[in-house]
């Protein structure tokens, strides 16, 4: 069925109209919040996007199925619709690469260059990282094997691979220096950013309590379903906050990093873990240079160490 779903949605054609239907899209309004596909009724050439990023969207899900043959078809067919001139210079004629996470990030990428101006599209990438920062394995069977279980540990690792390419992209997205409404588009970032806040929150508190009992090597923090929400959320609350700053420069600074200091109190128990540790520390950062030197004072209260200056919060990516 998965192999069906791949091959239709390349002869369906769609993949192919998003360098058409991107440049007609049109920023007349901001997602409401209830609805992140929101749409005005008289917007064909927005309703007709939304149909093409569907499809992109559940071509890359396809492209992280366990079937290695679907996988291999499906990325060197979704190569064939890349047509934006900067990504057909990403790679020679003739050498086209065919691993699959390269792959996704050129969907990524070749979308970005399409719909990079368009809010919708901006929303898009809020909801896969919220999603992917929502994502716990289903317990099953002995604990100790699922931890050892590579479909499990692959499924998690490409989750936060997307989640990574996501953020990464909102923070360089076209639409975020050319939305005409900025106290309209602030409020809808501002928004956004609550949102991974709640949500980092309430799974930090929710996780605590069904694990306080037990001793994991490292802390919680390395317990293997607490990771990836921790991580994502904090990273979509960090590439949110960037793009706050870069739309509203440090107006809103000060009372954003009343946020940093419930957040980092909220997850100080996981921050053992050095890599969900050293983003925090790159949150404080990036609030700490929009107002005064207050980074360096909170973090040590916490008692813990880190080596967040030479640190990448997209590690995946390279």
């Amino acid at each position: 069925m998965r192999k069906a779903a791949a091959e239709s949605l390349i002869a369906s054609g769609l993949l192919e109209q998003a360098a058409l239907v991107g440049s007609h899209v049109v920023n007349n309004h901001v997602p409401s919040g209830t609805s992140s596909l929101g749409f005005v009724k008289n917007e064909a050439a927005n309703l007709y996007a939304h149909q093409v990023l569907d499809a992109w969207f559940t071509c890359i899900k396809l492209l992280e199925d366990e079937d290695d043959s679907v996988r291999l078809r499906l990325s060197l067919d979704v190569q064939k619709c890349f047509t934006s001139k900067g990504l057909s210079r990403s790679y020679p004629s003739g050498s086209v690469p065919t691993q699959v996470d390269r792959v996704i990030r050129f969907c990524f990428d070749h979308l970005s260059s399409i719909f990079g101006h368009w809010i919708d599209y901006f929303d898009y990438l809020c909801q896969w990282v919220l999603h992917a920062a929502s994502y716990v394995a289903a317990p099953k069977g002995d604990l100790v094997r699922q931890v050892f279980d590579k479909e499990i540990d692959n499924h998690y690792e490409e989750k936060l691979l997307i989640s990574q390419i996501c953020c990464s992209n909102m923070e360089s997205l076209p639409t975020l220096k050319s939305w005409a409404h900025k106290d309209e588009f602030r409020s809808y970032l501002h928004g956004w950013r609550m949102r991974f806040f709640h949500q980092l929150v309430w799974y930090a508190e929710e996780h605590l309590g069904k694990e306080e009992s037990n001793v994991w090597l490292g802390g919680l923090g390395n317990h293997k379903d607490a990771f990836l929400p921790l991580y994502a959320n904090l990273l979509g609350f960090y590439a949110l906050s960037n793009c706050i700053f870069l739309v509203s420069g440090n107006n809103d600074a000060k009372k954003l990093l009343s946020d940093v200091d419930m957040l980092g109190r909220a997850i100080n128990p996981f921050l053992r873990n050095p890599l969900i540790s050293n983003l925090y520390m790159l949150v404080l950062h990036s609030h700490e240079k929009m107002i005064t030197d207050v980074a360096d004072g909170l973090f040590p209260e916490m008692g813990y160490d880190s080596n967040w200056e030479s640190y990448n919060a997209y590690f995946l990516l390279g």
